[in-house]
């Protein structure tokens, strides 16, 4: 559910949300970035620093490249990975005055093991809901740094925060109640996974460009940021 929901909206304020590239089945063109390939005359050389770039960022392994005709090579190396927090409105139960926290993106399904207090925040949130044993619930994200999980209904309205400890994975009985009325937006933090690659090119006469771009994971594609 998260992971769609920061698939249509990576972008914001600040460096996060300056998109350079989108999704890769949209052309290889939209993966030339960064000081190497734009510092490349050659259209074909400039392609395949985009393309091992695009393969780099999808599979977390370094990759090489080679133009035949005009001699150039290089390669796109992974040398960092690291989250970036994303803020992302999200749909709210009526009434919960949800609270902002960094949340790592999760969508499965689980049930409560028994009667659970819905908080607004982590710990010491106020309490909006309550969930019988059994109830089924989405885990929209998990909490960085607390066992606590903020969870939702089947269709993906944040409901608020329980604590991981009363949770477990599967199907449950019965769905959650959610307050009738107009639903609230909220803003949260998704951590997005990232990765630092850096690409080298290598001309026919020798000139060696090096420089370093980030590309991270919206929705189920990899973008340059």
């Amino acid at each position: 559910i998260l992971g769609a929901v920061v698939g249509n909206r990576l972008g914001g304020d600040g460096d996060t949300g300056r998109i350079l590239g989108t999704v890769a089945g949209a052309g290889i063109g939209v993966w030339v970035g960064g000081k190497v390939a734009c510092g490349l005359s050659d259209r074909g050389d400039r392609e395949r620093v985009a393309e091992s770039t695009r393969r780099a960022a999808e599979t977390g392994q370094s990759q090489t490249w080679r133009n035949d005709r005009t001699g150039a090579y290089g390669r796109a190396e992974i040398v960092g990975n690291e989250s970036r927090p994303t803020p992302t409105d999200i749909q709210v139960a009526p009434g919960v005055g949800l609270a902002r926290e960094r949340v790592t993106p999760d969508g499965r399904d689980f049930r409560a093991t028994r009667t659970v207090n819905v908080r607004s925040a982590p710990v010491n949130g106020a309490v909006v809901n309550s969930l019988a044993p059994n109830t089924g619930l989405k885990v929209i994200g998990r909490v960085q740094g607390k066992p606590w999980s903020l969870v939702g209904s089947g269709d993906g309205v944040a409901l608020g925060y329980v604590s991981n400890g009363l949770i477990a994975p599967g199907a449950g009985s019965t769905s959650p109640n959610v307050p009738e009325g107009r639903y609230d937006t909220a803003t949260v933090d998704v951590l997005v996974p990232c990765r630092i690659i850096r690409q080298t090119a290598t001309e026919r006469n020798g000139r060696t460009q090096t420089g370093e771009v980030t590309a991270c994971r919206q929705g189920d594609q990899w973008v340059l940021v």
